[in-house]
């Protein structure tokens, strides 16, 4: 849960109170659980896998895995 509030003045009235209110972010809790179990497995499988990978952007290396790294430097 999270709790938006704010403060109300009347001015007229000479009143000043608090409103809010509550949003149930359980499935948004969720979806980020999984998004960070789903990175974790990805994260894991690229680091473990027995093939060279590498990830080129703008004409650029900008990740190499373990076993890329091994090969690259020939150990």
């Amino acid at each position: 849960m999270r709790e938006v509030a704010w403060v109300v003045r009347d001015e007229a009235l000479g009143h000043t109170s608090l409103d809010s209110y509550i949003l149930d972010i359980t499935d948004q809790k969720n979806i980020e659980i999984a998004l960070t179990e789903s990175r974790e497995r990805y994260r894991t499988l690229i680091e473990a896998a027995p093939v060279a990978i590498l990830i080129y952007a703008d004409e650029r290396c900008v990740y190499a895995n373990p076993r890329a790294v091994r090969l690259l430097r020939g150990s």
